[in-house]
């Protein structure tokens, strides 16, 4: 199996100022910019030194769409477990900056005290806040290597959601309306880099006590494309059938033919 490493994403820790070599900072993660400073430098340091404290919360503020919608917590706390293996920032240097992309597109060379040299694009808004960014190069390949390995080699959920009457996602433990319940399911992993998959999905759906009230094999064919982080993931929609009003318990299992992975995933649920 041949996989571009190249696309996929690692993250790193607080970025100092360009060019400027010195030890790793605990400032707080929202610590102000200088006035002359970028504001790509800005994001990128906010980006950075959120995934170093693992402050998610503090990230999602700072973000648009379509990294908002993109990044889960799930795929927050796999991209910040990277950042203990890479050690403290050495340097940053500009490579290249486009402003006409929206609020500012920055390319930069970093180093830090583990591995060579790691590549950052970052995109902003005009209002400032990230809305993309992808990490490249060398170094970012020998990351992989040292802390990836199974977690993200696994063929996993990222994120889940019912969805209402016009396709919008509902708040989790609220009630479905109706007898049709839709869904929307997002799956990847270090297998998603081929890009093509063939996925197979077995839909289940039992009562309290253990019956059967809905079953359904469905296959299809689906391309991952890269989401704002430069990562292929799959959204899935799909939807389930109940008799009537009570509660219930979905199970998903869902096979990529391709990377010869499966997943199995429940969700419970209650329909009025």
């Amino acid at each position: 199996m041949t996989i571009d490493w190249r696309r996929f994403v690692i993250l790193a820790l607080a970025v100092a100022p360009a060019c400027e070599k010195g030890p790793e900072t605990t400032e707080p993660t929202a610590a102000t910019a200088p006035a002359d400073e970028h504001p790509c430098d800005s994001a990128a340091t906010v980006l950075l030194g959120t995934l170093q404290h693992g402050e998610f919360e503090s990230l999602a503020e700072h973000t648009s769409d379509p990294l908002t919608h993109d990044l889960s917590r799930t795929e927050f706390e796999d991209l910040a477990a990277i950042v203990q293996w890479l050690g403290p920032l050495q340097s940053r240097e500009v490579e290249n900056t486009d402003d006409t992309f929206g609020g500012g597109q920055r390319w930069y060379a970093l180093r830090f005290d583990k591995g060579s040299p790691v590549e950052l694009e970052v995109s902003i808004a005009p209002s400032g806040k990230l809305v993309g960014f992808e990490f490249s190069g060398k170094g970012y390949a020998e990351a992989e290597r040292g802390v990836l390995a199974e977690p993200w080699r696994e063929f996993k959920v990222y994120d889940f959601h019912f969805l209402g009457d016009e396709g919008n996602r509902l708040p989790p433990g609220e009630p479905i309306t109706g007898r049709r319940v839709d869904y929307e399911i997002v799956v990847g992993g270090i297998e998603a880099m081929l890009g093509a998959h063939h996925l197979s999905v077995e839909k289940l759906v039992l009562d309290g006590s253990g019956n059967t009230v809905f079953a359904e094999p469905i296959e299809f064919d689906t391309k991952f494309e890269e989401d704002a982080m430069g990562v292929p993931r799959g959204t899935v929609r799909g939807y389930v059938e109940v008799p009537g009003a009570g509660s219930w318990k979905m199970e998903l299992r869902i096979t990529d033919e391709n990377a010869h992975r499966d997943i199995e995933y429940e969700q419970e649920f209650e329909t009025k």
